[in-house]
Order: C-alpha cells, then structure tokens, then sequence
C-alpha cells in the first residue's frame, strides 16, 4: 500500500522495498527489487535515499519506531508519505516519518508527532493534538482540541469528543466511542463490559 502511495507522489520515485535478510523470500515484490536491510546501503547509498517503515500497530508502533531509529542511524532520511487526496491545513504541524492516508482531513492548528499512520477517511479536527507513535484506522475521527498522547492504537471506526484526552500506551476496539478522558494504558474490547487496563506494554522482542 504505502509503495502504491509513494508512486504516486511526482516528487518522489519509488525504487523498492527492504527487510531484514532473515525475512526474505522472493527478490521482487510487486515488480520491485527486495533488498537486504543488512546489505541496503551497498544497493541504496543513505546519502542518496529516504525510507519509510511500512509496518502497522504491533505492540503498539514500537517496532515500527524500533526500524525507523535503526534506518535512521544508518544514515537514511526518513521520509513522510502523504496521499494526494489528503486534506490538511496550513497551519497544522507534522512530525517527521508519518504516513497519511486516501482522503484524510486534517484541520487548523492540529498537531500530529513523530512516526504516526493515519489511515483512509481519518479526521483530525482543530487544534487536536496527536502524541508520538500513534496509530488510526479508517475513519477514525479526532474532535476539536482532543489529545492523544504517545503509543495509543485507534482502531477503525472510533471517535474521540471533543475536548477529550486519551492517555499514554491505550489500545481502543473498533468504533468505540470516547466521550470520556482515558488515563494511559486503557484497553478497550468487545468482550470487556468496561475499560480494561495494559499491564504488559510493548514487550521485548
């Protein structure tokens, strides 16, 4: 999806993909070369190279930050991908290494951190601030001037009020409705008849 993306982008030209070696089962994907991360800069010299690491929410984005630092102290700038449909204001402030999605809106004087996905239809309304490490799905909606602090997964479909604050390392279901503030580690799910709590957050491995 995100090569799709970049392919898009006339100021960008999307020359392949990269894993670790260990991963690896084919030379091409999609009709593009799959390099080596362990042999990339023979290939693909940093100086001349962005990256971005194409993972989703496992263990709350820590992998995906995990990569980035790697590429990152390889030398390699790390790119953001933005989808030509998306809407964001002027003067909303972006941190480095996002991917934002097919039709997402993003309104005045929002803020969005470092290495966040906003996925397709996503809505981050005024003044609304998103944490570093932040994952939604489709068609998630951020109200006016809600936060969202670091390392939270929204899932599709979700919509935070107004004004609300959703702590540190929470996980919400799919079309859950905060109309509440969260205090960090709150894990919301189907089969749990209130808020449940994380207690185990982005383990090693």
């Amino acid at each position: 999806m995100v090569g799709e993306f970049a392919a898009l982008l006339p100021e960008t030209e999307f020359i392949g993909f990269t894993a670790n070696e260990r991963f690896i089962t084919c030379d091409r994907l999609d009709g593009f070369p799959v390099f080596s991360f362990e042999n990339l800069a023979t290939h693909c010299p940093p100086a001349n190279y962005s990256m971005y690491v194409a993972l989703e929410y496992a263990r709350q984005s820590a992998d995906r930050q995990r990569l980035r630092n790697e590429a990152a102290t390889a030398g390699y700038h790390m790119a953001s991908i933005v989808h030509p449909s998306a809407v964001i204001s002027r003067s909303a402030k972006i941190g480095a290494h996002c991917l934002i999605g097919e039709s997402v809106v993003v309104q005045a004087f929002a803020e969005i951190g470092e290495n966040v996905s906003l996925n397709a239809r996503a809505f981050l309304g005024e003044s609304a601030r998103l944490g570093d490490n932040v994952y939604l799905g489709a068609g998630v909606i951020v109200e006016r001037q809600a936060q969202v602090g670091d390392h939270v997964t929204i899932r599709s479909g979700t919509i935070i009020a107004e004004g609300r604050k959703v702590g540190a390392d929470t996980t919400l279901a799919a079309h859950s409705v905060i109309a509440n503030d969260l205090p960090p580690g709150t894990l919301t799910h189907p089969f749990l008849t209130g808020l449940g709590r994380i207690v185990d957050k982005r383990r090693p491995g």
